[in-house]
């Protein structure tokens, strides 16, 4: 009643309680229907002029990406990248707003102190409120929990979120490698499988290693060349066991020693030159020899490098699109 008091004279309280009225009687009415029938909301995007012409591709772009969960706070993200500083700033109002995608975003800029000052914790809050609906949320809260960053250090907290988050590469690397920690075979087989289904290089290996200790030899052997053809470090080395050996793969002194070279360069830090110097200690007949040589010139050289996936650091979602 106070504002009904403000208004000049009776006759303009009368209008203002009558309206009033009529906006309670409608009150089941649907929303688009009551938009419909009052002028203040007919207005469209493209129509702003003014001092708040500069909001209306803006405005247009929200309203295109309703429908599409997550497609403008990520875009955003994209302009943020490129230089746009309002993209930032709005992306910290999506946050505000309630905006799931928003607010992983904004996490992954607190955690990582791109475009804020780095806090793990403000992180964390923000990982908290997005993890009802988003998969990637619950990955980065589990990276918290497992590091101690921003949150007390939990393991099995961190193992309950990776659980949760559905579709995550990395996850199941990370579920994989704590069941070989507590010596659950078959559960981090099965977390293992997941990863490398997934295409996670790390999961590649591990889903290798964990079948050729399970006697499924050929087939570990397969996903481990699987994983080293996808530069996974331990993967390249294991390549020089499996052939010098006969593990899953026939025995072949020329490609374990090929293999050899590839190590040597790519996780020993040697040149080529010195590499295939040194592959004279395998005492190799001169065919397994120039095999050797050939075939890690030739995978180097066609080889795409690949940068070492960080697990101890949280992502966004352009991360999980390289998958």
């Amino acid at each position: 009643m106070a504002i009904i008091h403000q208004m000049r004279g009776h006759s303009a309280r009368r209008r203002f309680v009558k309206r009033l009225l009529a906006v309670v009687a409608l009150g089941c009415k649907p929303a688009h229907l009551l938009a419909q029938s009052n002028p203040l909301f007919e207005d469209r995007p493209e129509d702003l002029t003014g001092p708040l012409s500069q909001f209306a591709d803006q405005l247009s772009t929200r309203a295109n990406a309703l429908g599409k969960p997550g497609r403008y706070p990520q875009e955003l993200f994209e302009r943020f990248e490129k230089g746009d500083k309002r993209a930032r700033l709005e992306l910290y109002s999506l946050s505000q707003e309630g905006d799931e995608y928003a607010r992983t975003i904004v996490g992954w800029m607190f955690d990582n102190g791109v475009g804020a000052v780095r806090n793990s914790e403000k992180a964390a809050e923000m990982f908290i409120l997005a993890s009802v609906s988003i998969p990637l949320a619950q990955y980065n809260l589990g990276v918290l929990f497992l590091h101690g960053r921003g949150v007390p250090q939990n393991t099995n907290r961190a193992m309950e979120h990776f659980g949760l988050a559905t579709r995550i590469p990395p996850a199941f690397v990370q579920l994989a490698r704590f069941a070989i920690s507590e010596k659950k075979g078959n559960a981090a087989l099965h977390f293992a499988e997941k990863a490398a289904r997934l295409r996670d290089p790390a999961g590649l290996y591990l889903y290798g290693r964990l079948l050729i200790e399970k006697g499924e030899v050929k087939k570990g052997a397969q996903f481990t060349h699987r994983a080293a053809r996808a530069d996974f470090p331990e993967a390249i080395t294991s390549m020089v066991v499996l052939y010098s050996d006969g593990v899953g793969l026939p025995k072949d002194a020329g490609m374990a020693a090929g293999w050899w070279i590839i190590d040597s360069v790519l996780n020993q830090g040697q040149t080529l030159d010195s590499s295939e110097k040194a592959i004279e200690r395998f005492d190799l007949n001169r065919l397994d020899r120039a095999k050797a040589i050939r075939f890690a010139r030739k995978w180097l050289m066609n080889r795409k490098a690949a940068a070492p996936f960080d697990y101890t650091k949280t992502l966004n979602f352009q991360d999980i699109r390289r998958y």
